[in-house]
């Protein structure tokens, strides 16, 4: 399965839809969802540049659902980076 966060492919309309959280939240979903339709499933995520701030996030809080995760071009500091994406000022992924 391929997840794309909300706005990297389509430019969205309005910076209200894109935020750290909205795409941690559809990232969960995702992942439930799968662990719903193939419970012995395992689930590997790996993240690219934002896609691995976000995957350290998502694992760091639900380690019972991921069973490991690869990271390229992570942010050092994850945190401040989300802050910076969610900027006003930030048009680059928005």
């Amino acid at each position: 399965v391929v997840f794309n966060p909300r706005g990297s492919i389509i430019p969205q309309k309005t910076i209200n839809l894109f935020s750290y959280e909205s795409i941690y939240d559809d990232l969960d979903f995702v992942v439930s969802y799968i662990k719903k339709k193939h419970p012995k499933a395992r689930v590997y995520l790996v993240g690219f540049s934002l896609g691995s701030s976000y995957g350290l996030r998502y694992l760091a809080d639900h380690q019972d659902k991921i069973d490991g995760m690869a990271c390229v071009g992570s942010p050092f500091d994850a945190f401040a980076a989300a802050q910076t994406l969610n900027s006003f000022g930030n048009m680059f992924y928005s």
